[in-house]
């Protein structure tokens, strides 16, 4: 894994950052790779450190460039449990937290490091223009020259949505960018390909997707649908051409934290539920050839939900139809000192909350209804002093950067077909602090679709290793 030059990785106690911040010899190595390069991509696994690392960036870029500002676009979550929380230990910054309640009119406050959420992208489009909502303003381009950070870079992944045509429209503005996430290519590899534009412009990867996906994809035609499917050798090869701007730290590698097992529980379907399973089923096999790889699969996850107990009709209501999933992940986490526990559906929320209500146990929902901030690190922080046996949470709104390793277990109400969920979500309690071994528990009805998807959970856990090994061969 290309790091830093011989002499730059010498770790010299006259480092402007190893006295004053303590930052780990890893950490060191980005502040260091990330100084000699305009474009960088950090593939550090989650819990590796990389927000303080790249304030440590950051705090460089500024001090070596007088009158420059700093943006981090990050997730809401991360805001102000992240950045701002090391910002504090970092100190000798000023953050400007950019919060949808104090925007757009936080973009012309005076600060070292603006910080906001990824939603926030499209508004700085207008500033590029000269625009503050419909007003022109004086602040068109407050970060020309600046440095770029785009934490948890994932959110730009899929090249056609709007919000990373905004940030692409935005990239030429900056003179440094960095991308940070730890896993880059949760769908496959198409994923990297807005990311390593962001970056760079199509310099590596070249500057059409299309182009992209054909030279990493058979493009295979089935009755009246086409299928991409990647080439095994795909991630590797992109991986190489991005190589002299990429640096990867593993969790293992950076702190001694014991390992994660992984215990998949069966569940059998009960009767009163199988005749209805068995008939959407056969609905989904009739229909399969006829449908788009996106609505497929809709209908597969609802398949998945179903053995669950939960029944999604075709105008997406959500009604409980069997109890045994519910009971069987209360009486889990009543048997659990401490938990996390990760859902997608609505229903089953409300139902598990109505159960665990009766039992008497403390809990708190972190979801999508939360929408401040600061309200969701509030239950984070109680959470890690005790007061809350589990929290019930959305994978989607705590799938990044939180700790929460008072828990040694996740528990995931009926596996998922989201790797970067999967992924991000385990991450949150195995992480630096964590002195015991976690267990990751899933839900699964064995001979029916939950245990396809049981196989690819399955597989991931080695599917993401290919970036491990790569790394080791270039090292």
């Amino acid at each position: 894994m290309p790091l830093a030059n011989d002499k730059a990785s010498q770790l010299s106690k006259d480092s402007i950052f190893a006295d004053r911040v303590r930052l780990d010899p890893h950490q060191v190595q980005t502040l260091q790779f990330a100084t000699q390069r305009d474009s960088v991509f950090d593939l550090s696994d989650a819990g590796t450190g990389k927000t303080l690392a790249w304030l440590a960036v950051a705090k460089d870029f500024i001090e070596k460039n007088p009158g420059k500002r700093v943006l981090v676009l990050t997730t809401k979550t991360l805001m102000h449990a992240a950045w701002e929380a090391d910002a504090q230990k970092l100190g000798g910054l000023h953050l400007e937290i950019c919060s949808a309640d104090r925007r757009p009119y936080a973009w012309t406050r005076d600060a070292d490091i603006h910080v906001a959420n990824h939603a926030a992208v499209r508004e700085l489009v207008n500033l590029k223009r000269g625009l503050i909502g419909a007003q022109p303003t004086q602040y068109a381009t407050p970060f020309e020259g600046g440095l770029l950070i785009v934490d948890e870079s994932t959110a730009y992944k899929n090249f056609s949505a709007t919000q990373t045509r905004a940030a692409l429209a935005l990239r030429e503005v900056f003179a440094k960018r960095a991308a940070l996430t730890g896993f880059p290519n949760p769908n496959g590899v198409q994923d990297i390909w807005a990311q390593a534009y962001l970056l760079d412009g199509g310099e590596r990867l070249g500057d059409s997707f299309q182009a992209f996906k054909y030279a990493t994809h058979y493009v295979i035609k089935r009755a009246n649908r086409t299928v991409a499917i990647e080439k095994p050798e795909a991630i590797e090869a992109v991986l190489d051409m991005l190589s002299d701007i990429t640096i990867r730290h593993r969790l293992d590698d950076c702190h001694d934290i014991p390992p994660m097992d992984y215990r998949f529980i069966p569940q059998e379907l009960p009767r009163e539920l199988a005749s209805l399973y068995i008939d959407f089923d056969t609905e989904f096999q009739s229909e399969l050839l006829n449908l788009k790889a996106t609505n497929a699969l809709t209908k597969l996850m609802k398949l998945v939900q179903l053995s669950s107990g939960v029944y999604i009709d075709d105008d997406s209501r959500e009604r409980i139809v069997s109890r045994h999933r519910l009971d069987a992940v209360a009486d889990l986490i009543e048997d659990l000192p401490a938990s996390i526990v990760a859902y997608e559906l609505t229903a089953f929320r409300k139902a598990l909350c109505q159960i665990l209500d009766s039992r008497g146990i403390r809990y708190r929902v972190i979801s999508g209804e939360i929408t401040s901030a600061r309200v969701r690190a509030e239950i984070v922080e109680k959470f890690q002093r005790g007061e809350y046996q589990t929290l019930i949470c959305h994978p989607k709104t705590v799938a990044h950067g939180a700790t929460l390793t008072r828990s040694q277990h996740v528990i995931w109400v009926a596996p998922t077909a989201n790797a970067e969920f999967w992924y991000q979500f385990n991450a949150r309690v195995r992480r630096r602090g964590q002195g015991e071994r976690t267990t990751a528990h899933v839900f699964y009805t064995p001979k029916m679709r939950e245990e396809k998807l049981v196989h690819l959970l399955k597989t991931k856990l080695h599917g993401f290793r290919v970036l491990d090994e790569f790394f080791k061969e270039v090292a």
